[in-house]
């Protein structure tokens, strides 16, 4: 358990409760090999998740070429467990015209849209109590923040939510919706005792992701995932974790520890991986003002 709870402190952000005022950690610079920096919102970008809510493989110039080699079959050749996500917004609603406002915003870092989005009393971030927009850190277009809202987005996969409206009758919607697809698919077994099954788990979200022999892009390639759960190293995360905030599964940069079931071990860049317990936007029409009126993370 002592690395479930070091994990849901990656999971459910940087932002943490401490003694009933927010404390945002900062994450160091990585200490491990990192590839090329690919900007994860959606858009034309052969690197960046699309319309299908899939994501090219990870960064290296074969796989960004305009005729990329096909994947050796062999490097998927074992069970799969795919992960079928739907998005349920309709194309030019009101939510979808918002949509698509916020995901430019978040590739322009546009903080004034930003800021506009967040409520009056803070944004309520996984268990803990509101997160003022200072600790944030807008202005750092690479804060733990930005980096947040940039995965939250890179799917075009939401539906309604059930949480509660702040304003009676209004429809609250859910970004992205993984975790909701997880539990639907692959609920947990009679025999699963807390979160330890929700722990178990990386989704990885793209078409042809690599998993790498160590975690860089030169490293071999020992495997290949489109839209599919595999098994989280917890004790190699753990160790990645000590060494750098940036290798947590809810991280953008660095990179996730997994096995295959192949019983290969491997890693996969952290742009394509997401937790059953990874940070989802609630967005909610409050009196004409979008607004995120909640991050889950968690639970």
């Amino acid at each position: 358990m002592k690395q479930a709870y070091l994990w849901i402190a990656g999971i459910v952000s940087t932002a943490a409760v401490a003694g009933g005022s927010i404390a945002v950690m900062q994450s160091p610079p990585a200490q491990l090999p990192q590839p090329d920096p690919v900007a994860l919102s959606p858009s034309t970008s052969t690197e960046a998740p699309v319309k299908n809510n899939s994501a090219s493989s990870d960064n290296t110039p074969a796989e960004t070429s305009p005729n990329p080699p096909q994947p050796d079959p062999k490097l998927s050749d074992f069970p799969h467990r795919r992960l079928e996500l739907s998005d349920e917004v309709s194309a030019g609603s009101e939510f979808d015209q918002f949509r698509d406002r916020l995901q430019k915003a978040i590739k322009d870092r546009d903080a004034d849209f930003i800021r506009a989005l967040i409520p009056p009393e803070g944004l309520f971030y996984g268990f803990g109590g509101p997160l003022a927009i200072a600790d944030m850190e807008l202005g750092d277009a690479d804060s733990w923040f930005w980096q947040e809202l940039e995965k939250m987005m890179a799917l075009d996969s939401c539906e309604p939510s059930d949480y509660p409206a702040v304003e009676a009758g209004n429809q609250t919607w859910v970004c992205p919706n993984t975790t909701q697809a997880f539990y639907r698919q692959y609920p947990p077994p009679a025999e699963a005792e807390g979160i330890e099954y929700e722990f178990e788990i990386i989704m990885v979200m793209g078409k042809n992701v690599n998993v790498r022999a160590a975690p860089n892009t030169n490293s071999p390639v020992v495997g290949i995932l489109t839209n599919e759960l595999v098994t989280f190293d917890q004790p190699t995360a753990t160790r990645l974790y000590q060494q750098s905030a940036d290798q947590r599964p809810g991280a953008l940069k660095g990179w996730t520890p997994v096995v295959l079931p192949n019983d290969v071990q491997g890693y996969v860049h952290n742009r394509y991986t997401y937790a059953p317990l990874s940070p989802r936007g609630v967005f909610e029409n409050v009196s004409g003002q979008w607004q995120i009126v909640r991050v889950l993370a968690g639970d």
